[in-house]
């Protein structure tokens, strides 16, 4: 039987999976079709609580964005800041073997 995976912790939601009998493949497999669901994300950078609409698929929730200020980066004093706080928690870190875990 030929299937779909999916994370358990993924946001993606499988509104149907079915297999397309007829469809060539060039193996004895079969042709898996899944429609899914994929969360939108919106483009404003600003902090905001609002409403998403239901008929975009999902139920009524509220949610937050969170402001960053990514202009503070042009300022010399900032970056250095930036930079020693991104190497110490780099130098803390403990490598991994495994790609998934980093």
């Amino acid at each position: 039987m030929d299937y779909v995976i999916k994370r358990q912790l993924s946001k993606l939601e499988i509104n149907y999976c079915g297999v397309k009998k007829g469809a060539n493949c060039g193996s004895h497999h079969q042709l898996v079709a899944a429609k899914l669901v994929v969360p939108c994300q919106t483009s404003r950078s600003e902090t905001r609580t609002g409403l998403i609409p239901e008929e975009q698929g999902t139920s009524i929730s509220e949610y937050e964005r969170k402001i960053y200020r990514l202009d503070l980066l042009q300022q010399e004093s900032i970056t250095h800041l930036y930079q020693r706080r991104l190497y110490s928690a780099l130098a803390e870190a403990p490598p991994s073997e495994d790609i998934e875990e980093e």
